[in-house]
């Protein structure tokens, strides 16, 4: 189990950079296989570089069929994160331009990677989640006797309709 990186020890290194290699469950992350990759962290003074690549196997519901699929999940990042120096105090408001939106950590904090590396792989999701580019989707009309609430039977009506044309 990969540990927090605490930062304080990662700018006394002579190196000032860590590698992580790992493979391992993603709590959160629903996954067949355990999450694999690696991620390096250098500290250079004020930000932290971060790169890392990750993969694992989820099972995914088709979006058109509603069948459940697995599907292959890569990530591949680099980011910066800066460090706030201890004592330094955001004021309670104040305007930000979107391009100063940016993630900062206490310089005297930790770096939870795989908290890191989950978050990549969340974005990482496909956004249509379909089983296949053909997928035809929900083509079969429920037969008679599946039926369970009558106030369904004119949507079944209006189906059988445009099945016929």
């Amino acid at each position: 189990m990969i540990r927090p990186i605490e930062l304080r020890q990662l700018a006394l290194m002579p190196t000032r950079r860590i590698d992580i290699a790992f493979e391992e469950p993603v709590s959160g992350l629903e996954s067949l296989t355990p999450v694999q990759g690696d991620v390096q962290v250098v500290h250079r003074g004020d930000y932290l570089e971060v790169e890392g690549t990750a993969d694992t196997i989820v099972t995914l519901q088709c979006d058109r069929c509603l069948r459940h699929f697995n599907h292959r999940l890569e990530t591949s990042f680099q980011e910066v994160l800066w460090l706030d120096q201890p004592g330094e105090v955001p004021p309670l408001e104040q305007e930000v331009n979107p391009g100063d939106l940016e993630e900062h950590l206490p310089a005297d904090g930790q770096l939870d990677v795989i908290d890191l590396v989950y978050q990549h792989l969340c974005l990482a999701l496909p956004f249509r989640r379909l089983c296949a580019e053909d997928c035809a989707g929900l083509s079969e009309a429920p037969a008679v006797s599946e039926r369970i609430d009558h106030r369904w039977d004119a949507l079944a009506r209006l189906r059988q309709q445009f099945s016929n044309e």
